[in-house]
């Protein structure tokens, strides 16, 4: 869960009332507030706009990238030292009609091919390991 403060005062918070936030939905504004110290989990394009900087925090002593907010090197987590990372999961129901079938196809390309020249993600494919779920072990392919 998420929280937000309630807009009354920096010091009352509350949980966000949709669960928390997404990209661009408004946590860089409450972190820029004068509402102090706060901790959230941001995608580096929102962690760019963070006054003063983002503080990257490490996970099992790997911070998920070297070099700079605006320059990423996915390193760490291609070749699974920091190990906080997910992907996302696309699904079509079997037997789905030719059409369907055609669109998927399209869009996991142009994602993957989003994602060549991104600064924010890395290609599955660039990874040099697996795992087997969201959260289960990493281990070499």
């Amino acid at each position: 869960m998420n929280w937000t403060t309630n807009g009354i005062s920096c010091g009352s918070w509350a949980p966000h009332p949709l669960g928390g936030y997404s990209s661009g939905s408004g946590i860089v504004t409450v972190l820029n507030s004068g509402c102090g110290a706060a901790l959230a989990y941001l995608g580096l394009p929102d962690a760019a706009n963070v006054n003063g900087g983002a503080n990257i925090i490490s996970y099992n002593g790997y911070k998920p990238f070297s070099g700079t907010i605006g320059a990423p090197n996915f390193a760490a987590v291609r070749n699974g030292l920091y190990s906080a990372w997910g992907y996302e999961h696309l699904f079509r129901r079997s037997g789905a009609p030719a059409n369907i079938s055609t669109f998927f196809a399209a869009f996991a390309n142009e994602i993957n091919n989003d994602l060549a020249t991104s600064t924010s993600a890395a290609q599955v494919g660039s990874m040099n390991v697996v795992r087997p779920s969201d959260g289960g072990p990493i281990t070499p392919p």
